[in-house]
């Protein structure tokens, strides 16, 4: 097959429902840019190319990319999306909450293309709002890097800042790899146990926190 051009189709997942909206790319394009999408929502992308007798291949896989920056919604993860691909920051301000379901598979790049937050450098995911994180310990939640040759810097890590009439956090069952600073933490309003980190730099570090209980925590390989 000679193609004539690419059939570009984007799905954008939200509480099960998916949206194709087509557009072309044309045989000597390698990128295209989607200049049409929301913080935090999942997006999955797929091509299939046509020639020019009209001839359609089979689809690729799609892949699910969630854009960075600060979310305008309440929103859910879902396990069916993973994994998920994220190449910036996420942040979570105050008043909003995001749900990740148990087994869920979330993909840091090793570098933020974003170029924004604390670490210009690094992807970071950040939570002044509420962010329910439940695995189980048969399906963790997990949170690593999407490094080609992983290390204990790829990504920034997991900070939850003290929100203003935030509900609380909760992580349970939470496996974090690859991130200089596994988890964060800045504030005493979440419920927290059962975190694995695994090839951090940091684990766990916390500061000017009162009162707030940990369980269950280990470490494999970390600094």
């Amino acid at each position: 097959m000679n193609p004539a051009y690419d059939r570009f189709l984007r799905g954008v997942l939200l509480n099960n429902f998916k949206t194709f909206d087509e557009k072309m790319i044309f045989g000597n394009q390698t990128s295209f840019t989607d200049n049409d999408t929301e913080a935090g929502r999942v997006y999955s992308y797929a091509i299939q190319s046509v020639d020019f007798e009209g001839n359609i291949s089979s689809m690729t896989l799609p892949l699910s990319i969630i854009p960075a920056g600060e979310i305008k919604w309440d929103l859910t993860w879902k396990k069916s999306y993973s994994p998920i691909q994220i190449s910036g920051d996420i942040k979570i301000p105050v008043g909003r909450t995001l749900t990740i379901e148990a087994g869920t598979e979330i993909v840091f790049k090793d570098t933020d293309e974003g170029r924004t937050g604390f670490r210009p450098q690094e992807c970071e995911f950040i939570v002044e709002g509420t962010l329910l994180a439940e695995g189980t310990q048969e399906e963790p939640v997990r949170m690593i890097s999407g490094a080609p040759f992983p290390g204990r810097k790829d990504w920034d890590g997991l900070r939850i800042l003290t929100g203003v009439n935030d509900d609380k956090t909760v992580l349970k069952n939470v496996l974090i790899a690859g991130a200089e600073n596994g988890l964060v933490l800045r504030s005493s309003n979440a419920d927290i146990s059962d975190i694995s980190f695994r090839f951090c730099d940091t684990g766990l570090g916390a500061f000017q926190v009162k009162n707030q209980v940990v369980e269950n925590i280990s470490a494999e390989e970390c600094n």
